[in-house]
């Protein structure tokens, strides 16, 4: 298993040594969105091994988008997570839709699911 906390201190000197702690955070958002067409790229080619490196090519995009403003992926997650843990919502077409933004029907359907779990 990999500790994604020294990971992450590894990602953060690495871009120290290079000179890359120097970029904006709007120069690390660019790069980022570059690595998520890999991504996209990775997917429709079906190459589990390009995905592999385009994510985690994001990942160390996304360590320097963060360390730009001083703050770290984990406290980043932290907090995202902190806002959608009690979340409701369904999946529609592929795509997670939240509670307030279902119909009625879907809502009462998924008010139903969620009552059986309990």
């Amino acid at each position: 298993m990999y500790d994604l906390n020294q990971l992450e201190k590894n990602v953060i000197t690495w871009r120290k040594v290079r000179g890359l702690d120097q970029s904006t955070s709007k120069d690390a958002f660019m790069k980022t969105a570059e690595e998520f067409g890999e991504i996209a790229q990775a997917l429709n080619k079906q190459n589990d091994e390009l995905l592999m490196d385009a994510i985690g090519d994001t990942l160390v995009c996304l360590v320097g988008l963060a360390a730009s403003k001083n703050m770290t992926l984990g406290e980043c997650l932290h907090y995202a997570y902190e806002e959608i843990k009690d979340r409701k919502g369904m999946l529609k077409d592929g795509l997670f839709v939240k509670y307030s933004d279902l119909s009625r029907a879907d809502q009462i359907e998924l008010d139903k699911k969620l009552n059986n779990e309990e």
